[in-house]
This record gives structure tokens, C-alpha cells and sequence, in this order.
């Protein structure tokens, strides 16, 4: 079996194999913002964050809040650094140290985007998630080799698909996997 290429990985959906049930990451889609080397970093994109909401957020960095945000979710972006901040968001000139990711999606500090996005000039798409997912040299190889995750070329209607539940089975669905098989026997896509 071949893995993709270890810079292939970065702009791309990693997906939770049906068969991590009990794991921390079951059913996750994950953005992958980096992969290399010396390791892996990726935001988990269908998973809220518990307890939290955006005007927390918005008191933390001691920024004044649009009333267009008042509902919008904060997302659990993975178990590290769970207090740090990142929005994955379409295309902006407002974000002046977004960095792009993958085709139309790029990235930014939390504070950033919310101290810097006006609400009549934010980007039309983002998520905004706390914390990430990180893996050292070789441990996501090495889970991919034993079928825990696949992988999909990411696109905008999954990232922001309104619907976190629908995330997992969309992607699967591209995969033309199952998602209520729960076989050991997974293959890697």
C-alpha cells in the first residue's frame, strides 16, 4: 500500500475511518493546514466546541462584537491547545496575515480575523475552531497504514457545510464508502 506523498496531505480532508469509534477523533473530518516530515497539523471541522460561544470569545480579546455574530458557532478544532483560536475562511482582502491553505481557503489567528473582518466585508465562508489536531514525524503515516484515516481532496461545501453531522458521511460518501459499516478492514482511499 502507498501512501499520498507527505506534502500531498496539506489542503486535503482527513476522515475519521468508520472503524474509530470509541477514539477522541471518531467520526471527525479533519482540515489538514500542514503535513511534512517532522509531522502533521489539522483542524477538526465537525465538532462544536463545548461551553463555548463567540461572544466569549470576542470578551477574551477585548474586542467589541457585531450583532451579526451573535449565533455563529465555535467549533472544537482538536484536543492541542484548545484555548487558541483559528478561523478557516474563504478568500478576503481584509485578513492581512491570512495564509493560504488550499484552493480558495485560507487561515488565520482568531484574534486577527475577529479584530480585522468588518461584517459588511468578511469573507463569505469561515469556521471559526479553538485548538487543533498534531501528529509528530511518521505517527499519521503510521495510523494510515493501519487504515484508521482516509483521505479526500477538500472543497468548500464540506468545510462549510452548515450541518457538522453531515460532514462525516458526505465525505465518506465521496469515498464511496459506507458509513454504517464498522469493519476493522477499512481501506485506505
Amino acid at each position: 500500500m502507498k501512501l499520498p506523498d507527505p506534502n500531498g496531505l496539506t489542503g486535503k480532508l482527513l476522515i475519521a475511518a468508520p472503524k474509530l469509534q470509541s477514539d477522541i477523533f471518531s467520526q471527525s473530518v479533519i482540515y489538514m493546514v500542514g503535513h511534512d516530515k517532522f509531522g502533521a497539523v489539522g483542524i477538526v471541522i465537525n465538532q462544536l466546541a463545548p461551553n463555548v460561544n463567540i461572544d466569549d470569545l470576542y470578551e477574551d480579546f477585548h474586542i467589541s462584537k457585531p450583532d451579526a455574530l451573535t449565533k455563529y458557532p465555535i467549533h472544537f478544532g482538536g484536543p492541542v491547545d484548545v484555548n487558541m483560536g483559528l478561523v478557516i475562511h474563504s478568500p478576503t482582502d481584509e485578513i492581512k496575515k491570512a495564509v493560504r491553505v488550499g484552493d480558495s481557503i485560507y487561515i488565520s489567528a482568531c484574534h486577527d480575523f475577529l479584530s480585522q473582518a468588518s461584517m459588511d466585508k468578511k469573507p463569505s465562508d469561515m469556521l471559526i475552531t479553538l485548538g487543533y489536531a498534531s501528529w509528530t514525524g511518521g505517527q499519521l503515516e503510521a495510523e494510515m497504514m493501519e487504515s484508521d484515516w482516509l483521505t479526500v481532496d477538500a472543497s468548500p461545501d464540506i468545510i462549510f457545510e452548515p450541518e457538522n453531522d453531515q460532514k462525516w458521511g458526505q465525505t465518506l460518501s465521496r469515498l464511496k464508502i459506507d458509513k454504517t459499516i464498522h469493519s476493522h478492514q477499512v481501506g485506505m482511499a
